[in-house]
């Protein structure tokens, strides 16, 4: 772990797209905004590999391939924070849950 030489969150955010195999942006709905969207700018911007996926769809089996296709070593998670996206936990725990079982 390094620290970023600047406090805000979008040198932070670079890096760790930068420095993972690939990125998981978990979101409640299909929509994108703020920090999570910037994630999977960054992502596309450098060329490495995202996947994003809801609480509603077959994010089980997205995140399998996902993994597997991209042999991913380290990973970087993101999503919305709590205060904008109540009940983002339970979905993150569960999918957490998988990665390890995956792993």
């Amino acid at each position: 772990m390094k620290e970023t030489p600047q406090a805000q969150y979008r040198q932070r955010t670079q890096w760790n797209v930068r420095n993972a195999d690939g990125t998981l942006i978990l979101t409640l709905t299909g929509q994108l905004t703020g920090g999570a969207l910037f994630t999977r700018q960054c992502a596309e911007r450098i060329g490495r590999p995202y996947l994003h996926v809801v609480s509603d769809d077959e994010w089980r089996d997205k995140i399998k391939v996902f993994l597997e296709k991209h042999s991913i070593r380290i990973l970087n998670v993101a999503g919305p924070r709590a205060s904008i996206a109540p009940g983002i936990e339970q979905f993150v725990q569960e999918v957490l849950g998988k990665v390890k079982a995956i792993a």
